[in-house]
């Protein structure tokens, strides 16, 4: 490289730091950052000329004038083409379902450096949403396949896709009802799983009025280690991600207080609807305590410089410079997870 092409690579380097710490300061992420970012892209060539999406579509955000509602927060406002680099294939995701981008980059990698774990096995996906993570699955070699999802919209697309992918014969998707939102509320007395694998709802509201993609009202989590003793097959594993420090850290410990075996690798922080919930609930006993209204003030992550997630999450951490516990013996790849944690019996 000569000493033009140095100086060049240089500038654009520092052009680049630049750019990053004025996204920073204006609290701006790549998408898959965080389950609230939205992003709006045309459709771009591929290498053979023809258009289409990259999956940066717009995607729902809550209302803001109503603190902690999450219910429309991540899902597709338009049918997206998703180009899926883990599948190596298109899938089709309708409106109203939640963006694959979490599924694809996040569960991606795991399942591919583990595609052994998954060949000739039962597999159980809670809550599928696209059903990118159970096409996954199946592509590695899956035995049977079983997505379940309170969102309709979400069955339909998991169900086309494998149909489309040639995966029909081997992948059912059950919906589940709203009125019993456990983990294995659609499964057969008895029937087992030699993998169960989640990226659930990572934000605990015990007062929020249901699920949805973001926000667990208390009724899904404990529920996927209540039901393991029934539904996990002899010598299986749950793969689950829990991508906010907080209830991370309560599924590592209620997992290992009902006597599984446990691995994580720490979140990077948490999200600001996940930090409002907890600060707003202790803030409710303290001002109760010193006699101050109960609506005095309290936390909104929208507003809040504090729940921004610039102050939440370190992006900087470096797993090399941590002392983590890897999720799957050798030969697996040795590499760090953030925000999953490996269950076993």
């Amino acid at each position: 490289m000569n000493m033009k092409n140095i100086v060049l690579l240089g500038v654009l380097l520092v052009l680049g730091m630049v750019a990053g710490a004025a996204m920073n300061q204006a609290n701006v992420f790549p998408f898959g950052t965080g389950k609230s970012q939205s992003a709006a892209t045309a459709p771009k060539a591929d290498e053979s000329g023809q258009l289409r999406f990259t999956g940066d579509t717009v995607v729902a955000q809550e209302d803001q004038s109503i603190p902690g509602d999450t219910s429309t927060q991540g899902l597709l406002t338009e049918p997206l083409e998703w180009r899926s680099k883990h599948l190596q294939a298109t899938m089709n995701v309708p409106a109203g379902v939640f963006h694959p981008h979490e599924g694809e980059w996040a569960v991606g990698p795991l399942v591919k450096n583990n595609a052994e774990l998954f060949k000739g096995k039962r597999v159980m996906e809670i809550g599928t949403g696209s059903g990118v993570i159970s096409l996954m699955a199946a592509k590695q070699g899956a035995a049977k396949v079983v997505s379940t999802d309170i969102n309709p919209k979400a069955i339909q697309s998991v169900t086309s896709n494998a149909e489309a992918l040639g995966y029909g014969d081997i992948l059912e998707a059950r919906l589940v009802s709203l009125d019993d939102m456990s983990a294995y509320a659609v499964l057969n007395d008895g029937e087992q799983f030699d993998i169960i694998i989640s990226n659930p709802p990572f934000a605990l509201d015990l007062d929020a009025p249901g699920n949805d993609a973001v926000t667990d009202n208390g009724e899904l989590g404990f529920s996927i280690v209540n039901g393991l003793e029934e539904h996990l097959a002899p010598n299986g594993t749950v793969i689950l991600l829990y991508d906010s420090l907080f209830y991370h850290q309560v599924m590592v410990k209620y997992a290992a207080y009902k006597g599984y075996d446990v691995r994580n690798n720490n979140p990077n922080g948490m999200y600001g609807w996940a930090a409002e919930v907890l600060f707003n609930t202790y803030l409710e006993r303290l001002l109760e305590s010193e006699n101050v209204p109960l609506d005095a003030f309290s936390f909104n992550y929208h507003t809040d410089e504090a729940l921004e997630i610039r102050y939440l999450r370190n992006f900087a951490l470096d797993p090399k410079q941590i002392n983590y516990q890897p999720l799957f013996d050798p030969p697996s790849k040795q590499r760090y997870y953030p925000g999953f944690l490996v269950i076993r019996n």
